[in-house]
């Protein structure tokens, strides 16, 4: 690891720079485009300050998405107006078109996921700026997926879907399964969701999760990726991602529970003693067909391992050492590090989907604000606040934030909102970038 000390940024003369960049370096979705500007010292400058970033994603959803941004909304709620677009899809293509684009995604939204970083997105945007529409965002969201869970009969019944196809439960990928560690996901979202609003029935819910987690764990303490939810078989056998369940079954726990205990202790050892060991990092991602994901790698819950690792070092101390063993992978395996924007660091999604995006980036910059935390070496705060800057220059001048530098102008909706959520998780640890951000945050946008 790096140990060398973090160059002083020096923030005095910045607002001249940013107003510079407002001009001059506007993403049009390719990398060539783009001017990426770096002060004295030659660290990569923001396009924008912070907050204002933040406060133009959160525009961008709560008003233009939901004003003409985009056409093709097939969906209405109980009342006869158009559910917001992000609902039911996934994308807006170039056109601004939801519905469309690969066939795999079309007409497809990906909710125990996707609509999990964005209930946490929205909480973060109702704490940090005290939007009451983030809350009521939030809980549009919870209900939502309340109200479309596997049947409660089920062998894993009461789970929340990892694919929605035109409106119901399954399809694409999935076909007539469910993944089994996206329902946990959902389950943490809600459990915030339940500390904010103080609803039993969020609650309820994750619970419900992990009883069905604990009934069909495997003897070896994992679960099967891919499952028929009714009766069971198996359609991908492999996923790495069980930390979500380690997670969930301990934040029930809290303060000083047993009940999930035993379930707990033996995923966590399945953990350790597979991918923490053999690094096969894979099953994660709902548009990957078996075939392609059998050799594929990824590093979503690579990353979100090591986090945990790291936030419980003080009673294991062999964690945070392995935390750096899953570090030293990631960096060797997915980090892209451009000419263009050197030294910020850019985090590519997957191996068989090997693009440098805005998310994962901010994903790679909440952990090494993590390892910041907990060895006080500057070099990871200064790679952490380098990633944030560099993502700035992915926002279009309309507030969408694209994939990526080189993705062109379809908008994911995971990918807008998994950045503002990472954005804010990264720059908490360092309020001083955030300065006079709440107020900043609750102002109209300048584009």
């Amino acid at each position: 690891m790096v140990k060398s000390g973090m160059k002083r940024i020096r923030w005095g003369g910045l607002i001249a720079r940013w107003l510079f960049i407002a001009a001059m370096a506007w993403p049009v979705g390719v990398t060539g485009a783009m001017s990426y500007l770096r002060d004295q010292d030659g660290l990569l400058v923001p396009r924008m300050p912070y907050p204002q970033y933040l406060a133009r994603s959160y525009r961008f959803v709560l008003q233009d998405l939901d004003h003409g941004w985009s056409s093709g909304n097939a969906y209405q709620d109980e009342t006869g107006q158009p559910v917001p677009g992000y609902v039911n899809y996934a994308l807006a293509n170039p056109e601004r078109k939801l519905g469309v684009g690969h066939p795999l995604n079309a007409d497809t939204v990906y909710p125990a996921f996707h609509h999990a970083l964005f209930i946490r997105a929205f909480l973060a945007q109702w704490r940090y700026a005290g939007d009451p529409e983030g809350l009521a965002r939030a809980r549009q969201l919870a209900d939502w997926n309340l109200a479309r869970r596997t049947p409660a009969d089920c062998m894993f019944g009461s789970l929340f879907y990892s694919t929605v196809h035109k409106g119901q439960g399954g399809g694409n990928v999935d076909g007539d399964a469910i993944m089994t560690d996206k329902p946990a996901i959902m389950a943490l979202a809600m459990l915030e969701l339940a500390g904010a609003t103080g609803d039993a029935c969020y609650r309820q819910a994750a619970e419900t999760v992990a009883a069905t987690l604990a009934k069909t764990q495997l003897p070896e303490g994992n679960w099967p990726f891919r499952v028929n939810p009714k009766t069971g078989a198996v359609r991908e056998a492999y996923t790495s991602s069980a930390i979500y369940a380690v997670m969930l079954f301990e934040e029930l726990d809290k303060p000083d529970g047993k009940r999930w205990r035993g379930a707990r202790d033996k995923a966590l050892r399945w953990i350790l003693e597979g991918p923490v060991t053999n690094m096969r990092w894979n099953g994660f991602y709902e548009d990957v067909t078996p075939e392609h994901g059998r050799e594929n790698r990824t590093n979503w819950d690579c990353i979100d391992t090591a986090r945990w690792l790291i936030a419980h070092r003080a009673d294991h101390p062999e964690y945070l050492p392995l935390a750096c063993k899953l570090h030293d992978w990631i960096a060797r395996e997915f980090v892209e590090k451009n000419k263009d924007w050197a030294p910020a660091e850019g985090l590519r999604e997957q191996k068989v989907c090997f693009a440098t995006m805005g998310v994962h980036t901010l994903h790679w910059a909440a952990l090494l604000a993590d390892f910041h935390a907990a060895t006080g070496e500057a070099a990871f705060k200064q790679r952490a606040i380098q990633a944030c800057a560099l993502v700035t220059y992915w926002m279009r001048d309309d507030g969408a934030n694209l994939v990526g530098p080189t993705w062109g102008d379809e908008i994911w909706f995971s990918c807008h909102f998994g950045s503002a959520l990472y954005m804010y998780d990264t720059l908490a640890r360092y309020p001083e970038l955030l300065a006079d951000g709440p107020a900043a945050a609750r102002q109209p946008a300048t584009p």
